[in-house]
């Protein structure tokens, strides 16, 4: 067996008014070739993999995992928990992009950011302290733009979309139903926002139901919502079902999660025990193909399906796999069409079915903590 890893994912709110999702045509019918209470344990095939280390950070730090990564065809854009930096494409450490404090140009918190490759620009979102901090790709800070209280209150995830506006993922909370916001960065401030989790309803704690529920599809962005068998477009305002996963299980019904729950995980835990499936927690999309993370029980898992084909299979995590091979490893990000998946040195260095005799090489020169990228082009 391939041995498989897939994704660890590991302010106040604005008086607006929420838009309706317009009902639209239906999507493209996607058919599994199996059942998420039958998934794989082998490994999807794949034609080019490549591994790029990092290098090390300043002042002994450690990328132990990473929040977000952004790239383009020149550098790679990575987010820690409350750190940001730049790198090349061949992993040598370009810059550290702000730094936490209390002066114009620092951050309180590093929510997230986007990058704007017109601008060579990377921004900071500070959702505490409400403000938007501007540096180019190398570093240097530029300016600092101050915007409308709560506007990116419990914001885990931003994309730049055309007419300088952005598009943003806000967590589950008390006091936040709608999951996605449209912010104007002319009029600076949030325009639309978009869907409801209602009637999902939280107790007294914040909850990201995805740490990347949005990913680019050519010049359209694509979104899940929990509890959905749904991928929607975003390309027009009222987010048009895109596509739809053919499920073999009842999806479970949203009110059987506890009003003001006290545990929206364990929730969803009890449902997956009775038969129901929980949606899908991450999206991740290549030229060809799109990977769906969700929940098996306690273990991570992945629905990967062919957008020509209109065909996927389950896979699942398994940590009984004897014929160790390169894992498909917490993935992080996908670009153009590779997709893209983060590993330390010692895990890497377990793997005993490297075939490529340069990949095996560059394995075997990793240090225990080694942060490395590894990417993936299926077939």
């Amino acid at each position: 067996m391939k041995l498989i890893f897939t994704l660890i994912f590991t302010a106040y709110s604005i008086a607006a008014i929420p838009i309706s999702v317009t009902k639209g045509p239906d999507g493209i019918k996607i058919h599994c070739l199996n059942s998420a209470n039958n998934p794989l344990l082998g490994s999807p095939a794949y034609k080019n993999v490549r591994i790029v280390e990092l290098e090390k950070v300043p002042f002994f730090q450690r990328i132990n995992n990473i929040r977000k990564l952004e790239m383009n065809d020149d550098y790679l854009f990575v987010q820690t928990s409350e750190k940001l930096y730049t790198y090349t494409l061949n992993g040598e450490l370009m810059a550290e992009i702000g730094r936490k404090g209390e002066r114009e140009d620092d951050y309180s918190e590093l929510s997230t950011f986007y990058i704007d490759n017109k601008k060579k620009q990377i921004t900071i979102i500070d959702g505490v302290q409400n403000k938007l901090i501007n540096y180019n790709f190398w570093g240097n800070y530029m300016f600092t733009d101050t915007i409308s209280e709560g506007a990116f209150k419990w914001c885990y995830q931003t994309l730049l979309i055309n007419n300088n506006q952005l598009l943003n993922y806000h967590g589950m909370s008390m006091d936040n139903t709608e999951p996605y916001s449209l912010f104007d960065l002319t009029k600076k401030e949030v325009i639309k926002r978009y869907f409801s989790y209602q009637p999902i309803t939280l107790g007294n704690y914040v909850y990201p139901f995805s740490w990347h529920p949005m990913t680019r599809a050519d010049k359209d962005i694509d979104v899940i919502m929990p509890l959905c068998d749904t991928v929607y477009s975003a390309a027009s305002s009222s987010f048009q079902p895109k596509y739809i996963i053919e499920m073999t299980q009842k999806m479970a019904p949203k009110n059987k999660i506890r009003k003001n729950t006290p545990s929206y995980s364990g929730d969803l835990l009890k449902l997956d025990q009775q038969g129901y499936f929980t949606g899908f927690d991450g999206i991740y999309e290549t030229d060809t193909k799109i990977l769906l993370q969700y929940m098996y029980g306690i273990t991570l898992g992945y629905f990967l399906f062919d957008k020509y084909t209109k065909t996927g299979s389950f896979y699942l995590y398994s940590q009984n796999d004897k014929g160790k091979t390169f894992p498909f490893n917490v993935i992080v990000h996908s670009y153009k069409n590779e997709f893209v998946a983060f590993g330390k040195g010692k895990e890497l260095r377990s793997l005993t079915h490297i075939k490529d005799k340069k990949v095996r090489e560059k394995i075997e020169s990793l240090g225990d903590n080694s942060a490395c990228l590894i990417f993936y082009e299926l077939e």
